[in-house]
């Protein structure tokens, strides 16, 4: 038995929201560091900032600014906004390797029904070339693949020293790994449980993709599957009639495929994200 599936490649429904504008404030320069080294600090940055303390944010630079520290519990992660303080913190998935595309594959469940062929003969031992009509199973798996998910790494630290005398910018958002700090409110509901994506040019911010992330959740999917099987001709000295039956009809005839649902495994850190006054 020949088994031929069409594995039809689905986007994987990503609960995502586009926020309208992406800033990032100036950082030094320096050598890429690792969350579990030394922390380096840029002292010509940051110094006095109005960012409180557990104040969590990604910066375009190698370094952490004055006041700062990496931030090794959310390396290898994005940061999905979650609706209650006492889930912030907690991680999802295994974190992502330095440069790493997340592979995923799915295994199959195959099955068909041969139509059955009658014959005028005697139905007997010496009849092994046939096969029989009826249920047949089978099983089938994918190879490897990525989920072609786009991403960019970005050094992630976390405010140490206490808020400097400058305030922040109004409404920019920042993440705690608990509750939202005094002056500073959570973000709109909307935005809880979902993928942080900048926003295209002209785009307003919006949520879009699927229903948002449980807390702890890896969501699953699973792919639009065609299959068939090919049950080849063999010859046997009869002529078709009765009464020898039961035996599977040559062809090729549809199956039935179930994909079993899988994770793209897109790892995350929950955090509560705040809005400055």
């Amino acid at each position: 038995m020949r088994v031929a599936v069409t594995h039809a490649r689905a986007t994987a429904v990503a609960t995502a929201v586009a926020l309208s504008t992406a800033c990032a404030s100036s950082g030094g320069g320096g050598a890429t560091v690792d969350a579990a080294e030394a922390p380096p600090i840029d002292a010509a940055a940051g110094a006095g900032d109005g960012f409180p303390s557990g104040a969590i944010s990604f910066f375009l630079s190698t370094l952490c600014p004055s006041g700062w520290m990496p931030y090794g519990e959310a390396v290898g992660r994005t940061i999905v906004p979650v609706a209650s303080a006492d889930d912030a913190g907690d991680t999802a998935g295994t974190a992502l390797a330095a440069d790493e595309e997340r592979v995923h594959r799915h295994d199959l469940a195959v099955g068909v029904d041969l139509p059955s062929v009658s014959y005028a003969g005697i139905a007997g031992e010496a009849n092994h070339g046939v096969a029989r009509s009826g249920s047949v199973t089978g099983t089938a798996a994918t190879g490897d693949g990525t989920a072609d998910v786009p991403y960019a790494q970005l050094r992630i630290c976390r405010k140490q020293a206490d808020a400097g005398d400058r305030p922040p910018p109004p409404r920019v958002i920042a993440f705690f790994d608990g509750a939202c700090p005094q002056a500073w409110t959570p973000v709109a509901s909307s935005l809880h449980g979902r993928y942080l994506v900048a926003a295209p040019a002209g785009a307003t911010a919006a949520s879009f993709g699927g229903a948002p992330l449980a807390a702890g959740e890896l969501r699953t999917h699973t792919h639009p599957v065609s299959a068939s099987v090919v049950a080849p001709s063999h010859g046997i000295a009869l002529a078709s009639g009765c009464c020898a039956g039961d035996y599977g009809g040559a062809g090729t005839h549809a199956a039935t495929a179930t994909a079993t649902p899988t994770t793209v495994d897109m790892p995350y850190i929950q955090l509560s994200a705040c809005q400055s006054p």
